[in-house]
């Protein structure tokens, strides 16, 4: 088997190289001896087909299962996981069956489609481990499959479609992608031996300082969310997103100077780069009339403006970022249950968001790279020099 070949089996159940070396207990040594062309051990081919199995196996047990439910003509819930702690710690079993979060995944979809073809209506519950707890702290009960199961049922109200679910993997794997394309070549220092006389030397390394700061709270606004810290994450996404609002006007402000063929308004830079307070240079041009004059030149059709407003809503102390994530009301036992209690469309709004930044601080950054390397530029600053 070559190397191409056994990267397609192990991608169809959601292992990367790494972790399969790890699972049969290779180094770095062997992996890079595969990509040299040396034999693949054959029981790599067995391993991958062990899970490939267990896939198919689960895939059918659970259509069954569904299939022979007393509530099979009503939505039924699966549950999915955000981390492996949170599966290894709900379903053990399944897990080293499995081995990976990315595995439960791809079974999850296999589910879904299955459940598709065969009329079967079935909806996701993201699965909330201090939720889970705290209702289990409540009712006096301790972890096992059978309470696991009386929380699913008790938390449909927390479930959501399949379509939704799709959109929330696809901005998960859509910001992963952003991110990721962002880190390549970012310098750690740069040379600024003429920042007194250079305006563009300013403008790269504000960009560079920028794209620091984005891929950070990028990456801990991803790793919020996969642990259920949704209000956290909103947070840290909101101040991304207005990240990428400076990015963008930074690129404008050099585009306008290629396409007037005039040098860069450096007033509007230093106010780019300004502070707020009483001591402040270059008092800071305000975030939303930066937001204000984006919407207005690149999304007047869109809904980029109710994205941002609904992820303020999640972050500020209202309703919604209150009672709506950390109350759940019960009429019907006339009490309110603290703590964390998110609803699937919070999820989907963060991770719309989240996705949106990260694309558009790529996107910004991408057209500032190619304006900063145009010729045209140079010339145009060399009153400055």
């Amino acid at each position: 088997m070559t190397l191409n070949e056994l990267d397609k089996l192990r991608k169809s159940v959601g292992i990367s190289r790494r972790k399969l070396a790890d699972f049969l207990g290779y180094d770095q040594n062997q992996l890079e001896s595969w990509e040299k062309g040396c034999p693949i051990p054959e029981k790599a081919v067995e391993f991958i087909g062990s899970i490939q199995e267990n896939l198919r196996f689960f895939q059918e047990n659970t259509i069954q299962v569904l299939k022979n439910s007393p509530h099979a003509t009503s939505d039924q819930v699966l549950i999915c996981y955000n981390n492996k702690d949170d599966f290894h710690f709900s379903d053990p079993e399944l897990y080293q069956k499995l081995t990976d979060i990315k595995t439960h995944k791809i079974l999850i979809k296999r589910i879904m489609r299955s459940c598709k073809n065969e009329c079967i209506n079935i909806k996701i519950l993201l699965f909330n481990k201090k939720k889970y707890n705290d209702w289990l702290k409540i009712n006096g009960l301790t972890h096992s499959p059978e309470n696991r199961a009386k929380w699913v049922s008790s938390s449909t109200n927390y479930s959501i479609s399949c379509d939704q679910y799709e959109s929330m993997e696809n901005s998960l794997n859509n910001s992963i992608k952003s991110l990721n394309e962002l880190k390549k070549d970012i310098p750690l220092e740069k040379d600024i031996q003429n920042w007194s006389k250079s305006i563009l030397i300013k403008i790269n390394c504000f960009r560079l300082a920028l794209l620091h700061n984005i891929i950070d709270l990028a990456q801990e606004a991803l790793a919020d969310y996969k642990k259920n810290k949704l209000t956290k994450s909103a947070i840290i996404t909101r101040a991304l997103f207005e990240r990428q609002v400076v990015l963008y006007s930074l690129c404008d402000l050099v585009s306008k100077s290629v396409q007037n063929s005039s040098a860069i308004d450096n007033d509007k830079l230093n106010k780019l780069m300004g502070s707020k307070g009483e001591f402040a240079i270059v008092e800071a041009t305000n975030i939303l009339t930066l937001m204000d004059r984006q919407n207005k030149h690149q999304f007047s059709d869109s809904k980029m403006p109710e994205l941002y407003a609904a992820l303020s809503n999640l972050t500020h102390p209202n309703f919604e970022g209150v009672f709506a994530a950390y109350a759940d009301f019960d009429f019907s036992q006339s009490k309110i249950i603290f703590g964390l209690h998110d609803k699937g469309n919070i999820g989907l709004t963060l991770l719309t968001a989240l996705s949106t930044a990260s694309s558009l601080a790529f996107l910004w950054n991408k057209k500032l790279i190619e304006l900063l390397s145009q010729k045209e530029i140079f010339t145009l600053q060399e009153n400055l020099s």
